[in-house]
Order: structure tokens, then C-alpha cells, then sequence
């Protein structure tokens, strides 16, 4: 039963990796590397790279805690800035505008804005201060190689490749619910794949993704 328990836990978790971007960039404006802003790198940025840095246990937890607390700030700082630009979007529309009225839609979007900046860039800082600077130094020479480059580019194809996988194995998982419950091998391949998401280490996520599958389609 607490196997049971466990993989139901699973099926939120895999339908929120299904529609999650790996390494997920904003398009870097022009002459900026993507993934960073000036030299502060994006905290996923930072853990794709925690071999090349060694990253200690203690920094990785860190960050970890840096890049989830980035997701919830950022994620209101964005609903915010919609709800702004939505509102003067709305008083755009109407008949007869009032030029003093339009300017405190927009005082209201812009300090939105500044404010989902404000998060960003004190997040960047927060990661960057948990590196020592021979770390920041081999962050700089990765950046400079164009190592940075290629793995966004490997995070984009791996994240391709996970959706319909991740898609597939849900399905089979949502029948084995509806059965009462997957075999155990199969429970036990989707906590690792759960706790290897949560420690944001995707290559390994496929790799028992693809054991996974196989085994839950042999079974049926």
C-alpha cells in the first residue's frame, strides 16, 4: 500500500515534467550569452554545470533552494506584469482615454516590471555568492569555450525527446491505477525517476524512463 501511495504521489509530478522546459531560455538580447545576465549565470545553468564545477553537496542544496524560491517569486512577479499589462491593455479600448488615467495604468505595469527584474537579478546574485571565485572562474572558461552553448542546445533536444516518452508513461501508469496498482519493479522506476527530476538530473530521468516504459508496455 505505501508503494501504492508513492506512485500515486508520482502522477502530479510527471504531468507537471511533461510540460517542463529543461534549460528553457529567454532569448538573450543582442551580444548577451544565453542563460546569463552580464556574468550571473540562470541557477539551472549552474546545475547542469555541478560536475564541471564540483558543486558541493551544501552548494547544490543551496542553490536548489535559491531556484525554487525563483520559480514562486517569479512566477507571481509574472502574474502581476500580465494583470498590469492586461488592465491598461483594457483602458486602451476605451471611447474616450484620459492621458492622465493611461499614465497610471502604465506606472502600474512598469513597477510590475521593475519589481519581476528586481527578483531576477537578486536571485542571480543569491547563486552566484554560493560559488567560490575558482568556480566562477571555470564558469567564465565554460562560457568562453562555448560549452554553456552546447548544453542548453543538448537540455533543448533531451526536453523533445521527454515529452511524448513522459506522455506515454503516464498513460500507462493511469491504467495501472485504474487496475488497483502498478507492479512493484514499476513503482520502484518511478520514484527514481522522481527523485532524479527533483535533483535535476534529466539524463538520468530518461534513462529510467526508457527502462520504465519498456518494462510497463512488456507488461500489458
Amino acid at each position: 500500500m505505501r508503494a501504492l501511495r508513492k506512485f500515486r504521489s508520482f502522477l502530479p509530478a510527471l504531468a507537471l515534467f511533461a510540460t517542463l522546459n529543461v534549460f528553457a531560455q529567454d532569448k538573450a538580447p543582442s551580444g548577451q550569452h544565453p542563460g546569463f545576465t552580464g556574468r550571473l549565470a540562470q541557477p539551472s545553468i549552474i546545475f547542469g554545470l555541478r560536475k564541471n564545477l564540483e558543486l558541493t553537496g551544501k552548494q547544490i542544496d543551496a542553490i536548489r533552494w535559491t531556484h525554487d524560491k525563483q520559480k514562486t517569486e517569479s512566477e507571481a512577479a509574472e502574474r502581476e506584469v500580465k494583470k498590469r499589462a492586461e488592465a491598461l491593455h483594457g483602458y486602451l479600448q476605451n471611447d474616450e482615454i484620459d492621458s492622465t488615467e493611461a499614465a497610471r495604468f502604465l506606472d502600474r505595469l512598469t513597477k510590475a516590471e521593475n519589481a519581476a527584474k528586481k527578483i531576477h537579478i537578486s536571485i542571480l546574485i543569491e547563486v552566484d555568492n554560493v560559488l567560490t571565485s575558482e568556480q566562477r572562474s571555470k564558469l567564465k572558461k565554460l562560457r568562453e569555450s562555448g560549452e554553456i552553448t552546447r548544453m542548453i542546445e543538448r537540455g533543448q533536444g533531451l526536453q523533445q525527446r521527454l515529452q511524448p516518452k513522459v506522455a506515454r508513461f503516464q498513460k500507462n501508469m493511469q491504467v495501472y491505477e485504474d487496475l488497483g496498482g502498478a507492479p512493484y519493479e514499476i513503482v520502484q522506476l518511478a520514484e527514481k525517476i522522481r527523485n532524479a527530476m527533483e535533483n535535476k538530473d534529466y539524463e538520468a530521468a530518461e534513462k529510467l524512463l526508457d527502462k520504465a516504459l519498456k518494462a510497463s508496455e512488456e507488461d500489458k
